[in-house]
């Protein structure tokens, strides 16, 4: 979970839990829209 919160934050994201006791846990991850334009494109293959 740690690293998945680590990689969220980089993308600006956020995280969100909400645990009760004999319903289970929810997890919300809420990731900024990317709109295009320079600086996010990757060039080249894998």
């Amino acid at each position: 979970m740690s690293v998945s919160f680590k990689i969220i934050e980089q993308h600006r994201g956020t995280v969100s839990i909400d645990s009760k006791v004999g319903e289970g846990t929810t997890i919300e991850i809420m990731l900024p829209v990317y709109s295009g334009g320079s600086g996010g494109e990757r060039s080249g293959t894998a």
